[in-house]
């Protein structure tokens, strides 16, 4: 496991209101792309690039006027 792990004040953190553009910039491959949600000194999640882009996808589609989405 220790070959694996990266140490932990290389691990990117977040608090848990923290503005995402904030994250994003300190998100990186040599973390991983993920970063620590610490809540009050504990860890209350784990946030990663792929969870940040679903969300930007889901505020984008969600502001998407209703009949301009493309049809199948």
């Amino acid at each position: 496991m220790r070959e694996a792990a990266i140490p932990l004040p290389q691990v990117p953190t977040a608090a848990p209101h923290e503005p995402l553009t904030a994250l994003l910039q300190r998100l990186g491959a040599h973390a991983g792309n993920r970063a620590l949600v610490i809540d009050a000194g504990h860890v209350a999640g784990i946030v990663t690039a792929s969870d940040l882009s679903r969300l930007i996808d889901v505020y984008q589609l969600a502001s998407v006027p209703a009949g301009t989405a493309h049809r199948r």
